[in-house]
């Protein structure tokens, strides 16, 4: 495109107070509770679009001294009433968006059809377009031309407009980041299972499908999708936590013991958010490699959602931020027996056999060949970046499953069931997405996955094992209901991409000090590597546990950390330990070597 609007008048916008304006018709203010979920979601949308152009153009001008705009836009008689003298006297532009990076906005789709055009010799009619935003030369003031509608009771819509710097006091605006569909991806609506009916996935090409009870974070109802080959993904939001109450526990502490966990949902892919009282506050991040964050006092921003380039990748964040990531709804799978191979592309779902021996090599290529040439997902490697769950994303999950969002202090169910001699040998292989209605069984309960299978309504089968489509199943979720993620206690303990070593981090693997003791008792080399990493957030071991040995997780789950030979992580606990050591906030060490209880999840970001 041409070179880009400069401003006249020498203002700057860091001189400035930025502010965003959203343009909408009525005069009527909304002063009453929002009630409809929907409609708050795009008031929030709205906001977090403008919270991201506010910072976008914010860069941009630092950088290159001049705003991204240059094609002119004059139909803003609709913007009369909000406008000011000067803005009234001044000239609009269309903001380019493909001059920033890192752009995700929920709306000014038109900016598509004009984007390419010539801004003085166009035969484009630029201003039929109302799906843009745009922005004043003179003030900085950004507007959505379209403006947003609302329902509000049987009024029929209304329309509305915020003020950045002043938004109105809204209750429930702490919305969750709409998901971002990738390419192979459909919306999964599911059936909540009752007493007499098996719960029921319906994807947005058949009948029965409702986009409007697709999802719902504050009823614990977390947006599901699939791909292409049946697999199941579940969409963890950008968001900040705060940890209430006592966080660690001795081993000697009650069996259902953990501490809190408050989250706030983010904007954007900003770092703030809206209180109880409609204000918009900022979480806090580490900004530099040597500052110490505290979870107990401030909301922290998690740092799996982060772009921690800055910082050395000190907490397991990403090369740019975040609005939320994909995580995979079951461990790693084969679709059936026939299929127990490493060469064979695992399934996401619910009543397979979960893929196991496979070692920390082979699970860290898998993952990332999830969206290789001509695979089975529909998914497209230029859009979309697969790999092996990192140790800080398994925090992100289990810290939003033990919010309000999720079971809330709740301790979810364990998987503790298999099948035996799949292959006519005698080892046993776990079954994803089951739990039983035994809650201290001491011996892994065998059964078939034809007999799980074949459960009727929400009764067990003869084992006392049900599923993850029934209503008892769904305690074996992260939310509680069908909704949540499953196998994050028992199955198979998981493999994440996480190591004790003196290699640098990178966004796909955090390395951990290592204190490189002379002795060789692993509990002494476990317990001096924990503490050498103490500083470290959101991974879901050092905010919730007390040492790297034993049982002194929230529940009592296992913490056993990195030793000297066992250098990598699994995580919540599997068939081959006792159930009461499993968990979602359990870990224990591993040497990397493909075994039998062994498996693991994959994760998918947007590029």
């Amino acid at each position: 495109m041409s070179q880009k609007k400069k401003m006249e008048n020498g203002i700057t916008l860091i001189s400035l107070v930025v502010t965003v304006v959203v343009l909408i018709i009525l005069s009527v203010s909304i002063t009453t509770n929002l009630k409809n979920n929907l409609d708050v979601q795009k008031l929030v949308y709205l906001r977090g679009d403008i919270e991201n152009l506010t910072q976008k153009v914010s860069d941009f001008y630092n950088e290159y001294g001049e705003i991204p705009a240059n094609i002119e836009y004059t139909n803003v008689g609709r913007l009369k009433d909000i406008l000011n003298t000067a803005e009234q006297a001044s000239k609009f532009y269309v903001i380019d968006l493909q001059a920033m990076q890192g752009l995700s906005l929920h709306y000014g789709k038109d900016y598509e059809y004009i984007k390419d055009a010539d801004p003085i010799r166009t035969t484009v009619d630029i201003n039929k377009f109302e799906d843009v935003y745009i922005i004043n030369e003179v003030t900085h003031n950004i507007f959505y031309v379209k403006g947003v509608s609302l329902k509000e009771g049987k009024e029929g819509k209304k329309t509305y407009y915020t003020n950045h710097d002043k938004a109105e006091n809204i209750a429930g605006t702490n919305v969750a980041n709409p998901p971002e569909m990738l390419e192979g991806m459909e919306r999964i609506m599911l059936k909540t299972p009752t007493n007499t009916s098996k719960g029921q996935a319906i994807s947005q090409k058949e009948e029965g499908y409702d986009d409007s009870k697709w999802y719902s974070y504050e009823d614990k109802k977390w947006a599901n999708a699939q791909t292409q080959d049946g697999s199941m993904w579940v969409w963890i939001p950008r968001f900040a936590y705060k940890i209430e109450g006592q966080a660690n526990y001795s081993e000697e502490g009650t069996a259902n013991s953990s501490g809190r966990i408050k989250v706030k949902f983010l904007i954007g892919t900003t770092d703030n958010y809206y209180d109880e009282d409609g204000t918009l506050q900022t979480a806090k991040r580490q900004q530099t490699k040597d500052e110490v964050i505290d979870a107990t006092k401030d909301y922290v921003v998690h740092p799996a959602f982060t772009n921690e380039t800055s910082i050395g990748y000190a907490n397991g964040g990403w090369d740019k931020e975040l609005t939320g990531i994909w995580v995979s709804k079951f461990e790693a799978g084969y679709a059936n027996k026939e299929e127990l191979s490493k060469e064979t592309a695992p399934i996401f779902k619910g009543l397979t056999y979960s893929m196991s021996n496979v070692s920390q090599k082979e699970a860290t290529n898998i993952a990332k060949n999830v969206v290789s040439a001509d695979n089975t997902y529909g998914l497209s490697e230029a859009t979309t970046d697969s790999h092996l769950m990192k140790n800080s994303e398994w925090g992100a999950v289990v810290y939003l499953s033990q919010s309000q969002y999720g079971l809330n202090g709740k301790e979810i169910s364990t998987n503790y069931v298999a099948q035996k001699g799949v292959k006519g040998d005698e080892e046993k292989y776990a079954i994803t997405g089951v739990t039983s209605n035994s809650a201290n069984e001491e011996n892994v309960i065998l059964t078939t996955l034809e007999s799980v299978n074949n459960t009727q309504m929400n009764s067990p089968n003869s084992f006392g094992v049900y599923a993850w489509n029934q209503q008892n199943g769904q305690s074996a979720s992260s939310t509680g209901t069908i909704h949540g993620i499953y196998d994050l206690s028992g199955g198979l303990g998981e493999i994440v991409s996480a190591r004790v070593s003196d290699e640098e981090s990178t966004k796909y693997v955090k390395s951990y000090k290592m204190e490189k003791l002379e002795t060789e008792d692993e509990a002494q080399n476990q317990q001096a590597n924990y503490s050498a990493n103490v500083g470290i957030y959101g991974d879901s071991i050092f905010e919730t546990s007390k040492n790297g040995t034993k049982r002194t997780s929230w529940f009592q789950d296992a913490s056993e950390f990195f030793g000297k030979t066992t250098q990598y992580l699994l995580r919540g606990g599997s068939i081959a330990q006792k159930s009461t050591t499993n968990g979602m906030f359990a870990f224990n060490s591993s040497d990397g070597d493909a075994a039998p209880s062994a498996g693991f999840r994959v994760v998918l970001v947007a590029k």
